[in-house]
């Protein structure tokens, strides 16, 4: 049974939209009647994943309680939140462990601090799936639009994955859709995918390859844009993995668009021409007429955390 949608009063003018990353926290605002985010309201925090608690929840108050300083006497409705999982996302309680991010979060009541953040201001607050939010925003307004089918992921500090047929999210396990939609916690090399296809793993090989540090991906694809050896040699290893991984789910699924986003899909230009032809080497043909590359984020994300169920998921 599909959870009932969170209740917003059609007397106020906007949706505050969160979008909580791996390195960051953005905030924006959209408007109710047109769906469209005011781009003078979008702000970003740059945060450390690895932090304690409070190094998360004090960026996202700081955030929140501008935003709505600024736009409260147009009236404010609710509040959406798009989180990363593992998450309980109808109670609002992180449930990460073991990815190396959000640690310190693990099993806080959220929905709890967001509602104290609020200072007596009455507003919902509904989490949902990153992944999720970043899908639906790509199907009503970008690269999956109006799809029959979809496989839309998110490559950046984690390997996000959500599985559309028409505006809907299949969560149900099947022969073709692995449980929730969730492709991070598949077996992959020597150990999952999400350790193959985020930042962390570009980091890591980088630093067994030449023995450097980098703080993340742009650093390596600046220098395979110069042509350096070991950069493009990077890229192509990430590229060989990912179209290893990725060939039996779209296989199986047989999606009209495939869709890459996150903050890795910014260096798309570097692996999804490579990607293409692996995957039609393979067999693959059908969803290759519409590859994507969508580095998105609150635009979409934010917007989608209010869609109603019924018409979205």
């Amino acid at each position: 049974m599909q959870p009932k949608s969170p209740k917003f009063s059609n007397l106020n003018q906007y949706n505050i939209g969160i979008d909580i990353g791996g390195s960051h926290i953005s905030c924006g605002v959209v408007d109710v009647l047109s769906g469209k985010t005011i781009k003078e309201s979008i702000k970003s925090i740059d945060i450390n994943p690895h932090g304690n608690a409070r190094e998360l929840l004090d960026p996202l108050a700081e955030l929140l309680r501008e935003t709505i300083s600024t736009y409260r006497s147009n009236g404010i409705g609710g509040i959406g939140i798009s989180m990363p999982g593992p998450f309980d996302y109808k109670r609002g309680i992180s449930r990460i462990a073991g990815v190396q991010k959000f640690d310190s979060i693990f099993g806080i009541d959220l929905k709890s601090a967001v509602v104290n953040m609020l200072n007596g201001d009455k507003m919902s607050v509904v989490f949902e799936n990153d992944a999720a939010c970043f899908a639906l925003g790509e199907y009503f307004s970008g690269a999956a639009k109006s799809s029959n089918k979809s496989i839309v992921v998110t490559l950046g500090t984690g390997f996000g994955s959500t599985y559309l047929v028409g505006n809907r999210v299949q969560t149900e396990a099947n022969e073709i859709i692995p449980p929730a939609g969730y492709l991070y916690h598949i077996p992959f090399g020597e150990t999952i995918a999400d350790d193959y296809f985020s930042t962390r793993w570009f980091v890591t090989r980088w630093k067994e390859k030449t023995g450097n540090d980098v703080v993340g991906v742009k650093e390596i694809a600046d220098r395979a844009k110069q042509n350096d050896s070991d950069a493009t040699a990077l890229f192509e290893e990430f590229t060989t993995n990912l179209a290893e991984f990725i060939f039996p789910w779209l296989d199986k699924f047989k999606p009209d668009v495939f869709v890459l986003g996150g903050s890795i899909a910014k260096s798309s230009d570097l692996f999804l021409p490579q990607l293409i032809e692996k995957l039609k080497t393979k067999g693959l043909k059908n969803v290759m007429n519409n590859p994507r590359a969508e580095p998105r984020g609150i635009k979409t994300k934010g917007f989608f955390c209010f869609r109603p169920r019924g018409s979205g998921y």
